[in-house]
Formats: structure tokens, sequence, C-alpha cells
């Protein structure tokens, strides 16, 4: 197997021979910019034919996918996410240069793989002329990385000091606008001032942010029972944060099949979620959730107060159930094994 990219990863992956690009354009792979996916394609061809490639899959049909496309190898799997089909090649003026890049990598690809199916039937429905070629795929997360460990859940309650019995509010996405942060920022703000007992986590994965939701989070980073990590937490960090929790919440406008969610699932935390098609086909797959009604910061509040009033029972009714599904359906190893059935019938 090998991985050709612009950006190497930091440490080796078994198995795996990388292939450093050089930007055409950029100075370096840390400040890449769209056109070095324009560059010249020719060398990239040649690369691939001299390591004797079987089958290119390249991801994302804006940048990579659209380099593999102009590269002419075949066969080629496209892997698309959200912001390929859905976004970028219908909003603002950029729209006007992708929709053309998108529709051409779609119909040079020989399958496409989406992130859900819920993605899947998007992609069909804007691109019906490769509606045929359309896999979906669950991007799914290490089930170890995740488990729940005897213990912890206490231990980082009293790391951070949260009362035993006081219930967790996490929201673990980030503060990209697509995260809809001008609604749970608020939202978990006035949770606060009507639930005495109730605790929130927000996660900010150092997304850029502009000063009305980082007023926001100053009011929280404020508050006594809120605490705000504004940096990346380590998969330690993570499962423990999960194994403190009791509600995610996930608002987006736009989305695929998070693997924020799939992990809190298989963490056994009850999913808040906005009510948009990628979740809505979780919910259609198995995935017992809570589903906000309506819109705004007020609409998720409401659905929050009423979640934690049924929290014993919902946690009891849907841990077990959507961390026995994600163990089935949405691991990163089932996942691999579908993708590896794919390869396999392309190279075939």
């Amino acid at each position: 197997m090998t991985l050709v990219t612009f950006a190497p990863p930091e440490e080796p992956l078994e198995g795996v021979q990388v292939v450093v690009l050089t930007p055409f354009f950029s100075r370096s792979a840390g400040r890449l910019r769209y056109l070095d996916f324009w560059g010249p394609a020719r060398g990239l061809r040649h690369r691939l034919d001299a390591l004797g490639v079987d089958v290119l899959m390249a991801s994302y049909a804006t940048n990579y996918g659209w380099l593999g496309t102009r590269c002419g190898f075949h066969p080629m799997i496209l892997q698309t996410w959200t912001g390929d089909v859905d976004l970028y090649p219908w909003v603002g003026w950029k729209r006007y240069v992708l929709r053309p890049v998108v529709r051409r990598a779609l119909q040079a690809a020989d399958v496409i793989t989406t992130d859900g199916p819920a993605l899947a039937q998007i992609t069909r429905t804007r691109f019906p002329g490769v509606a045929d070629k359309v896999v979906s795929t669950m991007w799914g997360i290490r089930l170890a990385d995740y488990a729940p460990a005897p213990g912890l859940r206490a231990e980082t309650r009293g790391r951070w000091e949260i009362p035993g019995a006081a219930p967790l509010v996490v929201s673990v996405r980030g503060v990209k606008d697509c995260y809809r942060p001008d609604i749970a920022l608020p939202a978990l703000l006035d949770l606060l001032d009507v639930l005495p007992d109730v605790q929130v986590a927000v996660l900010t994965l150092a997304h850029e942010r502009p000063p009305r939701v980082q007023a926001d989070l100053n009011r929280l980073a404020a508050h006594p029972r809120a605490r705000v990590f504004d940096r990346f937490l380590d998969k330690k960090e993570m499962r423990a944060l999960y194994a403190a929790a009791d509600v995610l919440v996930s608002v987006p406008d736009q989305d695929g099949i998070s693997e924020a969610v799939l992990e809190g699932l298989y963490a056994g935390v009850v999913p808040v979620l906005s009510d948009i098609p990628s979740n809505r086909a979780l919910a259609g797959e198995g995935v017992q959730g809570v589903f906000v009604a309506g819109t705004g910061p007020a609409a998720l509040c409401n659905t929050l107060q009423e979640a934690l009033d049924h929290l014993p029972m919902l946690r009891e009714t849907m841990a077990p159930h959507n961390r026995r599904w994600v163990a089935e359906q949405a691991s990163v190893e089932q996942t691999a094994r579908q993708v590896a059935e794919i390869v396999r019938r392309l190279a075939g």
C-alpha cells in the first residue's frame, strides 16, 4: 500500500510506503493552496505507473480527487465528503469553479464512496448521472479507543470536581460555523442558568472563531460549572471525557456520519442531534437519539432539558443498543473490510 500526499504523516504507518509530493505553487505542505491541486499531473501518473498501483483511492473531490482525475489513472475510487457534494459546489462564488470540478471528478471515478447513506442519497440526487457508482461507507471508529473502562467515570469526575449525580453535557464538534456554535454555545449558557446542577464541557478543537463566538466561550470559561478545552484532546483524554459525560450535543446544519457522534454512542452517551438527513439516516439505521425540535438556542436548550429530565431512562435504553450498533456497523475495522472488498473487485 502506498500513500501519495503533499503532507506526510508525523509518524510512520506500518506497512505503508509514503510518497511525498512537492507543491507546485506553495512553499510548503503546511501552506497548501487550492492551486497546488491544479499543478502538473503527468508526473503523478508516471509515479503511479512506476509503483505498479492497481487501484487509486483519491479523497475529496475538490483537491486530491481532482488531482487524481486529472492524472487519468483507472480504476479510481473517489472518496467524497459533505463539503464535496453538499456544500462547496452550491454556496458562494466558489460554486462556479467547484461545481464543474466536482461533476468532472464524479464522472471520472469508477466508484464513489460517501460518508454514510444520507450523503449517498444527496449525491445521487444532485448528480443523477453518477448514481449507479455511489456506495455508502460509514467511516467508523476504532472501538478500543472509546470502550468504557471500569472506574474511569468516577476518576475523571473526581479530577474535574464534578459531583457524581450531576449531569454532564458535552459539545465536542468544535466551533466552526458549520457546527453552529451560534446555537450550541448560547443554549449551553441558558441551560446552566435554568438547571442549577448541570455541568458543561465544550471542545473548540482550536478552530478559528469570530468575536461573537469567542465572547460566548469566554462566558462559559468563566462559569463555575463549565469547562472550555481550547485545544485538541488526545484519545486518552477523549475516552475520559466520554466516560464522564451523560449527553452529547451535535447540531450542525450539514454533516456526514460524524466520528465524534459515533465515539459518544459507543461510550454510552445520549446524543442530542440536529434534525438533518445524516442524523435521521443514523436513526433509520437503528441508532437511538434525541432530535432537536425546532431551530435556535431556545429550541436546543428546551430539548436538552427534556433529555435531562428523562436521563436515567434514556441511558438505560439507548446506551446498550447504540454501543452494540456501533460495534456491528460503524467500526473502522468494518469500514476497512468494506473498502477492501471494493478495491479487490476493481483490481480484478
